[in-house]
């Protein structure tokens, strides 16, 4: 009753009622000349404006025909606006109107979404056009496009490389062909390994362009040399569609990525000398670059074949010379390898140049290069399995008074060469050089020596010497000389007996033959006398 009272009272007041007239009569003026919309806004001045975006949100460029679209389809547009003149947004396809869904945003946008199914030929040369109306639902502004429609299946602009299989052999010639389909008109293509870009020089073809069933299809070939080097790394195909619409994908890729098989390639990388004590380890590594991935690997001694290894699992072996050997092998994703020979004990026999070799399904590999194993050990012992006696004087002679000078002689100095030699005499330390010289033999002198080399793996086997006095030995050398002599007076007694003997016969027999002469002669012969 309040309310009405007081509607009432402002009604039936003239003052009240002439305000309400004017503000009426101002309104309806300002709508009429076009000076605001429906909410009030006033006009800007600013020219009226629409745009068209496609499904994704990407601006329309309403100059060239949208598409190309498949028959079955969904086309999809948006009509926007923010402009405060256009209080409504229509869309029209060749004149007749087709309903969209209209909504607005807290930001001023005004926008109608059309969803229609593509059909030909109906929609193969239909004109989409929408419209900005005002108030008074006159045509403020207006913006139309052409839809392209194709009759076959929209094939996606992309790029492929063939042959797709990018496994060739080391220094061969190989071609590979880009194929782009999709595009609008040709293709621009190019070449590039890794991130650069190749010359035209590798580039064998110009491009060649086919169209089958409204697709068009362009193929470039790169013909190049690969080599070891080539192993892993990308070659990309990139096509550019320069008659694309914006909506469209403009660009395409395809990668090939080289698996160059080859020989392994073997080394060893330390290439200084190794040098390691008598019975210890040592490992010998062979670096591999090889793909496919090696699956043996040969170990050789001064050009001679000591073990092979298949490349499996970490396997032993015990060849000759009681030491144990074995290979590890290490194997990657990469085309690197590792394989590495390992000596458990390493003895004297085992000195040497080590190389080794790999195999793959594409054949051996050359010789490595050569690394030298040295040993070292101490003096004395010339073979592993035996110990030598030293060649030293084991019995020496000497009168008090006189000087004496002792060598220790050695087998074998070693490695590295003995070159101090330890002399003891009952234990005791002497000295350090490889002779030992007494100026004035004494009594304290006679007695047990030992001389024993020294290199720097240790002290060697020692070699014992016993200084004995000089008449010991002159009486034994006198008993032997009697003997000698009494030897030689006997034979040269013989001899002379003997000869005696002979011309005893001998002159003998002469005698009797003179004899017979002088009893023969008076008988037979008979002189005359003289007259």
């Amino acid at each position: 009753m309040k309310m009405r009272e007081g509607c009432c009272f402002c009604w039936s007041s003239w003052r009240g009622l002439w305000w309400w007239l004017g503000l009426l009569f101002a309104i309806w003026g300002s709508v009429c000349r076009g000076q605001v919309n429906i909410i009030g806004i006033p006009r800007f001045d600013q020219a009226v404006e629409l745009v068209l975006r496609n499904a994704g949100g990407q601006e329309i460029d309403a100059t060239r025909p949208f598409g190309p679209l498949t028959v079955g389809a969904t086309l999809v547009l948006f009509c926007e606006t923010k402009h405060p003149t256009v209080s409504h947004l229509a869309w029209s396809r060749d004149g007749v109107e087709v309903y969209g869904a209209v909504s607005r945003f807290s930001d001023g946008l005004l926008q109608n979404e059309l969803r229609v199914p593509v059909s030909v030929p109906a929609d193969r040369t239909a004109e989409y056009k929408c419209r900005g109306l005002n108030l008074r639902m006159d045509p403020v502004v207006e913006k139309s496009l052409r839809v392209e429609v194709s009759e076959h299946a929209q094939v996606p602009f992309s790029a492929a490389i063939l042959p797709a299989n990018g496994t060739f052999k080391a220094n061969e010639t190989v071609t590979l062909r880009c194929l782009v389909h999709g595009s609008r008109g040709p293709a621009i293509i190019t070449w590039w390994r890794e991130e650069r870009l190749l010359n035209e020089s590798t580039v064998s073809a110009t491009p060649g362009i086919t169209v089958r069933n409204g697709v068009t299809a362009t193929e470039s070939n790169l013909t190049f040399k690969v080599t070891t080097a080539d192993h892993g790394v990308p070659i990309y195909c990139r096509a550019v569609s320069a008659l694309s619409q914006l909506h469209e994908n403009t660009t395409a890729e395809a990668v090939l990525r080289l698996d160059i098989y080859y020989h392994p390639i073997a080394s060893i990388p330390k290439n200084e000398t190794i040098t390691v004590k008598e019975n210890g380890p040592v490992s010998i590594v062979c670096a591999l670059r090889s793909f496919p991935p090696v699956d043996r690997v040969r170990w050789y001694r001064s050009d001679k074949l000591v073990f092979e290894d298949r490349m499996k699992t970490t396997t032993t072996a015990s060849p000759s010379n009681s030491s144990d050997t074995g290979s590890s092998s290490t194997a990657a994703k990469t085309d690197l390898q590792t394989n590495s020979l390992r000596i458990l004990q390493m003895s004297r026999s085992d000195v040497g140049l080590y190389s080794c070799e790999a195999h793959n399904s594409a054949g051996w590999s050359a010789r490595s290069n050569s690394v030298e194993v040295k040993v070292h050990y101490k003096a004395g012992m010339a073979n592993p399995a035996k110990t030598a006696k030293q060649q030293a004087t084991t019995e020496i002679h000497a009168a008090e008074g006189e000087k004496l000078t002792m060598t220790c002689a050695v087998a074998d100095l070693g490695n590295p060469p003995a070159t101090q030699f330890v002399w003891r005499k009952e234990g005791a330390y002497l000295s350090r050089s490889q002779t030992y010289t007494i100026n004035q033999v004494q009594e304290k002198h006679f007695g047990s020596y030992t001389c024993a080399p020294w290199n720097g793996s240790g002290e060697g086997d020692a070699a014992a010497i016993n200084l004995t006095k000089k008449e010991e030995a002159v009486l034994q050398a006198s008993e032997t000389t009697v003997l000698m002599i009494a030897s030689i007076l006997g034979v040269v007694g013989g001899t002379i007996l003997l000869a005696i003997v002979i011309w005893c016969l001998c002159l003998s027999k002469s005698c009797r033959n003179r004899n017979k002469v002088q009893h023969i002669c008076p008988l037979s012969i008979r002189i005359p006398p003289k007259k």
